[in-house]
């Protein structure tokens, strides 16, 4: 069998296990993976890398038709497909072309889970990241509203002491004192020093936080206080950064220590398959 076409099966047979779940089952039952979904629109993403974009459009449209056809309409295989390829048009420096497929993605996961669900509140925020990554040096309104909107529905329904909750209050800080944009005063500059304040505190009680999230939020509060001439406060900041937990140097023992585990581990697999490949030779 193709390769190909087992992986259309594969998505196939995800489409009609989403069909045929109860709908409390639908949202993760069967989905097809991430790499999985990647390779699905490798067709297409082929045709824009070789430069021919409308082809790739084409294409794609033609595997959204097949997916609707498959699973009928508002269907997470479809949410999950637009994201895809949005995503790999983005990592494929067509940033720009990106965005519509970002936002029909919102559409659709809105239509699939509804306005007030984690999977909504992670396709808003895509959008928002999104634009930030085409249009680099420009003022963004629509960002701005995508992640105040993800923080809202974060905040409702993961609530405060959790990690997509605290990286929606930076990325919101982030968009409001974006680079390039006048020195912020008054109100403002405190929605944004006051969003990195939550999202330091929120990070340090989240039991879903990365290690390197804590550091990510600190430098950006201590650019911002930098920036807006709060030096003191700054250095203050500086200093508990040195102590977060994914300081470039803690970073670089805690990633020795893990990697040396796993070539612990790798060794004792091999040496355990050794051993039974040789307990199977005796034996026969």
């Amino acid at each position: 069998m193709g390769f190909g076409l087992s992986l259309a099966l594969a998505f196939a047979g995800a489409l009609s296990a989403e069909a045929a779940a109860p709908p409390a089952h639908r949202e993760t039952k069967e989905r097809v993976s991430p790499a999985q979904r990647q390779l699905i629109v490798a067709g297409p993403m082929a045709m824009a890398v070789a430069g021919d974009l409308e082809g790739a459009r084409t294409s794609f449209e033609s595997l959204v038709e097949w997916v609707r056809a498959g699973s009928g309409p508002d269907s997470l295989a479809e949410a999950d497909l637009l994201s895809s390829f949005a995503v790999e048009l983005c990592n494929n420096d067509y940033q720009e072309a990106s965005i519509p497929y970002f936002k029909r993605a919102v559409d659709a996961f809105r239509a699939r889970f509804g306005e007030n669900h984690p999977e909504t509140a992670l396709a808003v925020t895509d959008y928002g990241r999104a634009l930030e990554e085409a249009y680099p040096s420009e003022e963004r309104p629509e960002a701005v509203a995508a992640f105040r909107e993800a923080l809202d529905i974060r905040l409702a329904t993961l609530g405060v002491n959790n990690a997509e909750t605290a990286m929606s209050m930076s990325y919101l800080a982030k968009a409001l004192s974006l680079s390039g944009r006048p020195k912020h005063e008054g109100a403002e500059l405190e929605e944004i020093i006051g969003l990195l304040r939550r999202a330091i505190v929120a990070i340090e009680a989240a039991p879903n936080a990365l290690p390197r999230d804590e550091y990510s939020i600190r430098s950006r509060l201590v650019t911002v206080l930098r920036d807006s001439g709060r030096e003191r406060e700054a250095r203050a900041e500086e200093k508990a950064l040195i102590h977060a937990s994914d300081h470039p140097i803690a970073a670089q023992v805690r990633n020795a220590r893990v990697a040396a585990e796993q070539d612990a581990a790798e060794d004792a697999a091999e040496a355990a398959r050794k051993a039974a490949e040789e307990a199977l030779r005796t034996v026969t």
